[in-house]
This record gives C-alpha cells, sequence and structure tokens, in this order.
C-alpha cells in the first residue's frame, strides 16, 4: 500500500491532467528584489516612442520627522509666499514625537512650499521657503524656531 501511495504522489502530475483536475500550484519561485529607484528628476522627459500623452512625473518625497517632545497634529503647507496656513497635509493623522511621514509636492504645482507644523499644545514652527523636490527630510524640533501660540 506505502509503494502504491508512493507511486500516486510521484506520479500525480502526469495523471491529474489526464483526468480532468487543475495542475497542481506549483511552488512559489523565489525572485530577487527589485533594485531601488532611481532618483527621479523634474525635469521634462522627452517624448517616449510608443507612449501617447506627456509623461507626468512625481515629485520626490519628503520625510517629514518629529524630533520635537509634543506632538504634531497639524501639517499645514502653502506655496511659497502665500499666506501660512495653508492646507493641512496630515487631515486626521498626526505625527508623535520620534515618528516621522513622507509628503510629496503634488505633481504641477511646484517645490517651493512654506509649511507651518502645529503642536498639540498650540505653538507653531515655521519652514518658509522648502523645497520639497531636494530635502530628503526635514525635522521639526519644537523649539529652535517655534513660536508659542497665544494662550487665553
Amino acid at each position: 500500500v506505502a509503494a502504491l501511495g508512493g507511486a500516486a504522489w510521484f506520479l500525480q502530475p502526469l495523471w491529474r491532467p489526464l483526468l480532468g483536475a487543475a495542475p497542481a500550484p506549483a511552488l512559489a519561485e523565489t525572485r530577487p528584489a527589485p533594485a531601488p529607484e532611481p532618483a527621479r528628476s523634474l525635469m521634462p522627459a522627452p517624448a517616449l516612442p510608443g507612449v501617447a500623452g506627456p509623461v507626468v512625473l512625481v515629485p520626490p518625497a519628503t520625510r517629514v520627522t518629529n524630533g520635537a517632545t509634543a506632538t504634531i497634529t497639524r501639517l499645514h503647507v502653502s506655496p511659497a509666499g502665500e499666506a501660512p496656513g495653508g492646507e493641512d497635509w496630515l487631515g486626521a493623522a498626526q505625527i508623535t514625537p520620534g515618528n516621522a511621514v513622507l509628503v510629496r509636492a503634488p505633481p504641477g504645482r511646484g517645490c517651493l512650499f512654506d509649511l507651518r507644523a502645529v503642536y498639540v499644545d498650540g505653538a507653531t514652527e515655521d519652514r518658509p521657503g522648502t523645497d520639497l523636490c531636494a530635502v530628503s527630510e526635514l525635522r521639526f524640533e519644537g523649539g529652535k524656531t517655534a513660536s508659542a501660540a497665544p494662550r487665553r
């Protein structure tokens, strides 16, 4: 019986298709890890043969790290030179001390932005004229350039 079981197991790939059964799933093959993506330029790309339409390049991501002791509750971002307090890129998220988020300049809106981190205690820290396409990491420290919000 053991010999018949062993033969059936060994010959299974041959007789399964004859009986109309689906072939046995192949073992997962191991593939090498993909190569890291090269840095992208924001310069217009030349037209690519066989590709219809414009090529949209995505700006690189910037890591925003909270190096302060207070939680960042809002990250207001506006184009450089506009009034501070633009749209909040964190939404319902927060950046707790020691943690970080990735932000990316929206395609077609340039790279220079004014950033304002708002901490849980109301203090703010501004980073005017930040080039999000050239900076890979931006660290908010909470007190170096922070200005406290007026207390009521």
